[in-house]
C-alpha cells in the first residue's frame, strides 16, 4: 500500500499544490489528473487511485458528485485531506466530514495556497523552502494575489524570495499590446502551457517539470534558452514545457489575427456581455476571454473545437486592468458555470470568483449556449446584485 497519493487539477494552480506535497512527502508519491472532460472527481479517476495510506485531493471542486464519490469509497483509504478553495454548498463540506474526510477550505487562497499553509502547520517545510516559490507562482497564476489573505503571505514570502518580485514586458494580445507582468504570473503561464496544449497529459509534464526545476534550484529554469550545460538533455520536461509556452505566444497571437472568431452579445438588465465563438484543438479560451471584452463587462468562449466536448471558459480581466470596477469584482464567474450545471447536468463545470468553465455535448448550438448563459448570468447577477433587480 502507498503511503500518500494525490489527485489533483490540471492547471497550474492544481500542479504546485502537488509539488508541494511531493516537496514535503517525497518526489515519488503518485500524482493523478482527471482526464480534462471530467469535472471534480469521478468514479472513474478513483477507480485508478490505488488504496494509500493517505490521499490528497487537491483543486478539484467539491460539487455534488465528487462528495459522493469519495464518501462512497472512504474505505479505500485511511486518511484522506480535501484542499480546496471553490465556493461550494455548505451540506457538501458536512458530509465530507461525516465520512471521516478531512476538509481545508478557504475562498481568500488559492489551492496551493492552503497547501502551503498546511504544510507549515504540520511543520512539514520551513520558512524559505523552496515550496515557498511555488506557492507564490500559483497564487499569482490563479488570479488569487487579489484577495487580502492571499496578498499577505505573498507578500510576506517575497521578502524571502525577492528575484519573484520583479516585473517583465509582455505581450498582451492585439488589443492590449505590451505591458508590465508580474513574473510570478508569466512563470505560472509557463507551467499552465501544458494543460493549455495538451490538458491532462500536458499537466503531467508539466509537474516533471517542477520536479526537475526543484532539483535544479532555481525557478528560472523555466525560462532559460536551454543552450548550454547540456540544460536540454538534462531537464527535458522542463526543456518541453518552455517550447509549447513558445508555442503558445505564437498561437495565441494568430487567432487575434483572424477574422473567423463569431461574437456575440447579450444583456442581463444594463449590464452588457460578450460571447466569443471559436474552434480551436487548444484550452485558449481563457485567454480570448479576458482580451476580447471591448465595450463587454465579460466574455464568455465557446470553443467547439476542444477534444470530446466543447467548452465554455470565462475569465475576469487582469487586477490592474482599468475595466475593473465593482460590478466586475463582485460577479463571481465560477457560480455561473455552476448555475448552468444545475440548469442541465449535461453541462459539468464550475469554478471560483475570478474565472469558472464548463464542458457540454458538442451537439448544441452557439445560439442555445448563448440562452442558457444569459439565464445563468442572470440568476447570479439577482443575487449578487439585489438591489439593482435587473429585468
Amino acid at each position: 500500500m502507498e503511503d500518500y497519493v494525490i489527485i489533483t487539477h490540471t492547471d497550474c494552480d492544481g500542479i504546485l499544490s502537488a509539488a508541494q506535497l511531493r516537496s514535503a512527502l517525497g518526489q515519488k508519491v503518485p500524482v493523478f489528473f482527471p482526464e480534462w472532460v471530467e469535472y471534480g472527481v469521478s468514479t472513474k479517476l478513483l477507480e485508478n487511485v490505488p488504496p494509500c495510506k493517505h490521499l490528497f485531493v487537491c483543486d478539484m471542486g467539491l460539487d455534488a458528485k465528487s462528495v459522493e464519490t469519495l464518501s462512497r469509497r472512504r474505505s479505500k483509504f485511511k486518511e484522506i485531506t480535501v484542499i480546496d478553495h471553490h465556493p461550494h454548498e455548505e451540506e457538501s463540506r458536512k458530509k465530507l466530514e461525516e465520512a471521516g474526510i478531512e476538509v481545508i477550505y478557504d475562498d481568500e487562497y488559492c489551492a496551493s495556497g492552503l497547501v502551503h499553509l498546511y504544510l507549515r502547520k504540520k511543520k512539514l517545510i520551513k520558512k524559505g523552502d523552496f515550496a515557498e516559490k511555488w506557492a507564490i507562482i500559483g497564487t499569482y497564476a490563479d488570479v488569487l494575489i487579489t484577495k487580502e489573505k492571499s496578498a499577505l503571505m505573498v507578500s510576506e514570502m517575497l521578502l524571502r524570495h525577492p528575484e519573484l518580485s520583479l516585473e517583465q514586458v509582455f505581450w498582451g494580445g492585439s488589443s492590449r499590446g505590451e505591458y508590465e507582468y508580474p513574473l510570478p504570473s508569466m512563470l505560472g503561464a509557463v507551467i499552465n502551457s501544458g494543460h493549455r496544449l495538451h490538458y491532462h497529459f500536458g499537466a503531467a509534464v508539466a509537474l516533471e517539470a517542477a520536479r526537475e526545476i526543484e532539483d535544479y534550484g532555481d525557478v528560472f529554469l523555466l525560462r532559460s534558452d536551454f543552450g548550454n550545460e547540456h540544460l536540454e538533455a538534462r531537464y527535458p520536461h522542463t526543456f518541453m514545457l518552455t517550447k509549447w509556452y513558445d508555442l503558445w505566444l505564437s498561437e495565441r497571437k494568430k487567432v487575434f489575427e483572424k477574422e473567423n472568431i463569431e461574437y456575440y452579445k447579450f444583456k442581463v438588465g444594463s449590464f452588457p456581455f460578450g460571447v466569443a465563438i471559436i474552434d480551436h484543438p487548444w484550452d485558449i479560451g481563457g485567454y480570448v476571454s479576458t482580451v476580447k471584452s471591448g465595450d463587454t463587462l465579460i466574455v464568455f468562449t465557446i470553443n467547439y473545437g476542444t477534444p470530446k466536448k466543447a467548452k465554455i471558459s470565462v475569465r475576469k480581466p487582469s487586477a490592474d486592468s482599468k475595466k475593473i470596477g465593482d460590478v466586475i469584482r463582485r460577479l463571481h464567474l465560477g457560480e455561473i458555470m455552476r448555475n448552468l450545471s444545475h440548469m442541465n447536468p449535461v453541462f459539468e463545470g464550475g469554478g471560483h470568483q475570478e474565472a469558472g468553465s464548463c464542458t457540454f455535448p458538442k451537439e448544441f448550438k452557439p445560439t442555445q449556449v448563448i440562452r442558457l448563459l444569459k439565464l445563468a448570468t442572470k440568476i447570479t447577477i439577482d443575487r449578487t446584485f439585489p438591489e439593482i433587480s435587473p429585468s
